[in-house]
């Protein structure tokens, strides 16, 4: 860990999880969106939409989630790491390495490391805007914090058509509200999908066998280009990303 000046990114939201938002280029840019491809059998997105949520909640932020399957999360609590360091000015921030991610800036910022108890509530929970059909999404409030899970899965009844629709009204609408999504979808669902309706794309896999991870992680659009695969730990604290060394044929 060290300390560095830098001025303060107001146009950035931050995914909840550190090593994330370092793989993305610092987290998400307001106005743009972040495709989760959920490979077969993967269900530790949820966890991801869960932390992304407990962090507007944090930051104050509009937040709204909608999904057909999964309606109504519950969303951990969060607490501030404490900081190893007094002595940071105001205008001063942690920048942390991460001795577990290569290849990626070590020297990004990031606000804070948080640590989440999946298993309590959030107390602000009741706040976050429950929504099960499209038509009922709006966003009205600027920097609003969206998320949207499972996606064209089959209780969604869409055509490649509705969904493409869908996709680029999405992004007018995160754009002119300057707001930030997070968006899942299988992997079997976007064969016919244009790609360029996302900002930021990161694919998520089931673990390999052998190694002690959750899942694996790898980002296909990004600000900063890595595409090594990383592994994804899920615990009662939150999601940790790590680098792992996976063998040829994985």
């Amino acid at each position: 860990m060290f300390i560095r000046k830098i001025n303060r990114e107001s146009e950035r939201k931050s995914t909840g999880i550190a090593e994330l938002d370092v793989l993305l280029g610092g987290g998400i840019r307001n106005g743009h969106i972040l495709l989760l491809i959920q490979q077969e059998n993967v269900r530790y997105h949820i966890g991801i939409h869960r932390i992304f949520i407990s962090n507007g909640l944090q930051e104050n932020d509009k937040v709204i989630h909608l999904s057909m399957d999964n309606p109504i999360l519950s969303i951990p609590s969060a607490d501030a790491a404490p900081s190893k360091s007094t002595s940071c000015s105001p205008k001063e921030r942690i920048a942390w390495r991460y001795s577990t991610v290569s290849k990626i800036s070590n020297t990004s910022a990031i606000t804070s490391h948080t640590l989440y108890n999946m298993r309590v509530q959030h107390p602000k929970h009741n706040e976050v805007t429950n929504i099960q059909e499209i038509k009922d999404l709006q966003i009205n409030d600027k920097n609003t914090r969206l998320s949207i899970s499972s996606f064209m899965s089959p209780l969604w009844d869409m055509t490649e058509n509705d969904a493409n629709n869908f996709f680029l009204s999405l992004r007018q609408k995160v754009r002119s509200t300057n707001s930030v999504c997070i968006i899942s979808v299988p992997v079997y669902l976007l064969q016919d999908i244009m790609y360029g309706y996302f900002d930021y794309i990161v694919e998520l896999s089931e673990p390999v066998e052998g190694l002690k991870y959750d899942g694996v992680l790898q980002c296909i659009k990004t600000e900063t280009h890595d595409r090594h695969k990383y592994g994804v730990v899920c615990s009662s604290t939150g999601i940790r990303i790590e680098k792992i060394v996976l063998p040829p044929e994985a």
